[in-house]
C-alpha cells in the first residue's frame, strides 16, 4: 500500500467540496458502465472421453488441436459462439472466451453434439457447470455530461485499508472487496477492471460498492 501520512489525508479531505455527484444511485446504474469481457467456465461431462473417436468425427471447419506428447488435453474452438474449449479425457472441460451467460448453454450443447456424433453419448441432466471467473471492464461517468470521472488514487489509497497503490510499479490501484469477493483494478481515468466474480450480479454489486466508497470520501478528483 502506498504510504502517506494520515494528517495529509485529513487535510486533503477537508479541502474537497462537500457536494455530491449529480448522478446518484438508481435501478439503471446510470453512473457507470460495465461489460463482461470473458467468462471462465468449468464443466464436468461425467463421462470418459476418447479423443481418437472425437477427432475422427469432428467437422473440418472446427479447429482442434491434440498433441498428447506435449499436453494431455484437446483444444477445440467452435465458431458459434466463438470460444476456446480445453477438454480432458476425464470429461472435464474449461471454456474461455465467451461473454454472455447464454453462451454457456450453447457451448455445452456443442460439446454434447460432437460427442454424440462420435458415438459417445452423455446425459445432459448430469452435466455440472461452474463459473470459475468473470472478467469485466467499464468505468464511472457523469450521467449529465456523459464524461468519465477521474479518480484521486492517492486519496483512495490513504482512505481505505483494502487498497494497494504503488504508482512506480503499476498505474492503477488494486482493491480487494470482501462482499462480493472480487479484485478491482481502478485507474485515474475512471476505468475499471473487475476479476474474480463468480456470478453476473457480483459485477454490478462490486461497482455499486466501489462507487459508494469513492463518493462518500470524495475520491472523484473532477469534483474537487
Amino acid at each position: 500500500k502506498k504510504l502517506f501520512k494520515k494528517s495529509e489525508c485529513n487535510r486533503k479531505n477537508e479541502q474537497k467540496k462537500t457536494t455530491k455527484m449529480v448522478c446518484g444511485l438508481n435501478t439503471k446504474e446510470s453512473f457507470f458502465n460495465i461489460e463482461i469481457q470473458n467468462l471462465v467456465v468449468i464443466i464436468d461431462l461425467k463421462i470418459a472421453i476418447s479423443f481418437v473417436k472425437l477427432s475422427l468425427a469432428m467437422d473440418e471447419d472446427i479447429y482442434i488441436s491434440y498433441l498428447p506428447m506435449t499436453f494431455p488435453g484437446m483444444v477445440l474452438k467452435p465458431n458459434q459462439p466463438r470460444s476456446s474449449i480445453l477438454l480432458f479425457s476425464t470429461g472435464r472441460a474449461v471454456i474461455t472466451g465467451i461473454k454472455k451467460m447464454q453462451d454457456i448453454t450453447e457451448v455445452t450443447n456443442f460439446l454434447a453434439q460432437v460427442l454424440e456424433k462420435s458415438g459417445q453419448r452423455i446425459n445432459k441432466e448430469k452435466i455440472e457447470v461452474k463459473i470459475g471467473n468473470i472478467v469485466a471492464t467499464g468505468g464511472f461517468y457523469d450521467d449529465s455530461s456523459k464524461k468519465t470521472h477521474t479518480i484521486d488514487l492517492e486519496l483512495t489509497a490513504l482512505t481505505f485499508d483494502n487498497v494497494f497503490y504503488e504508482p512506480e510499479q503499476f498505474p492503477g490501484a488494486i482493491i480487494r472487496l470482501s462482499d462480493p469477493q472480487v479484485v478491482i483494478l481502478l485507474f485515474q481515468t475512471g476505468n475499471v477492471v473487475i476479476t474474480g466474480a463468480k456470478e453476473e450480479k457480483d459485477i454490478t454489486t462490486a461497482m455499486i460498492s466501489l462507487y459508494k466508497m469513492l463518493n462518500e470520501y470524495e475520491c472523484f478528483s473532477d469534483h474537487s
